[in-house]
């Protein structure tokens, strides 16, 4: 098989550019309706609180869009004038994305399971705001932000969901204590690897910067280093994308009761697009 070149890494990203575009076009028509006789029907019938499952469902779709939006910015960073670190970023931002939808809306999962990762989520991302806050020195707003938590929590306890404290007492979660990123990466999308090589480059590791945005060049018998992208690399940014963005769209049409088999040709054409140089 031949090296790629920098024309088989063009055509790649133009693979990606077509891939949202369908994906656009087909989510569209399906909407976020919830199908009779759906996984997703007998959820909301089944919950004592059905706007706690709207509430996962919801959290997945935002997650979705995040995804999108890197997708997109990933296709740019890879466009003449071509970057070669910022492309491993956006592709672990679409990772995390897809990863923490996944993870919310995999039909594999009860309601009530579903519920308790739906709340675990938001106290983690209310914990954050009010870790913001606090470097904003804004304690007022830290105040309030504390309070919302309590009432999270209250909604929780209210619907059975266990209070989640350390050793000390401390509140480390609400309804269960969310996993890392890392952890959920590796139980939705089985790339533990491939995203802790994407954060080091996200962190400025320079050993990652070194092997995977540069090349060594002899300049009149003086090596240096140069910024370039490897289009095998490219491909495989490519890949670690499609994949990643297949998963939760794939769960989410299984939970809703979709006919996924359009959806599932658009994937299985990109991949095969990205496989052959």
């Amino acid at each position: 098989m031949r090296d790629m070149t920098r024309d088989d890494a063009v055509r790649m990203i133009e693979t990606i550019r077509t891939l949202h575009q369908e994906m656009a076009r087909v989510l569209k028509i399906l909407g976020n309706d919830v199908l009779p006789g759906s996984q997703a029907e007998a959820e909301m019938n089944s919950f004592k609180e059905p706007g706690r499952v709207q509430d996962a469902y919801i959290q997945a779709n935002l997650l979705l869009e995040g995804a999108a939006d890197h997708l997109i910015a990933f296709t740019k960073t890879v466009t003449e004038p071509a970057t070669t670190i910022a492309p491993w970023t956006c592709v672990r931002a679409i990772l995390e994305s897809c990863a923490l939808s996944a993870w919310l809306i995999d039909p594999a999962i009860d309601v009530t399971v579903r519920v308790q990762r739906s709340f675990a989520l938001r106290y983690e991302g209310l914990d954050q705001q009010v870790k913001c806050l606090r470097a904003f020195r804004n304690i007022e707003d830290v105040d309030r932000m504390n309070n919302r938590i309590d009432e999270v929590e209250r909604d929780a306890l209210e619907l059975g969901f266990p209070q989640i404290v350390n050793r000390t007492g401390t509140r480390i979660g609400i309804a269960q204590q969310m996993p890392t990123i890392t952890d959920v990466i590796e139980i939705t999308l089985n790339e533990e690897a491939t995203y802790r090589i994407m954060s080091a480059m996200a962190h400025g590791h320079i050993w990652a910067y070194r092997h995977l945005g540069f090349k060594l060049v002899d300049d009149e018998g003086e090596l240096t280093l140069e910024k370039h992208l490897e289009p095998f690399l490219v491909q495989y940014l490519c890949l670690q994308a499609v994949q990643a963005l297949s998963k939760p769209v794939l769960l989410k049409g299984n939970l809703l009761g979709w006919d996924i088999r359009n959806i599932d040709s658009i994937f299985v054409s990109a991949l095969a697009d990205l496989r052959v140089p």
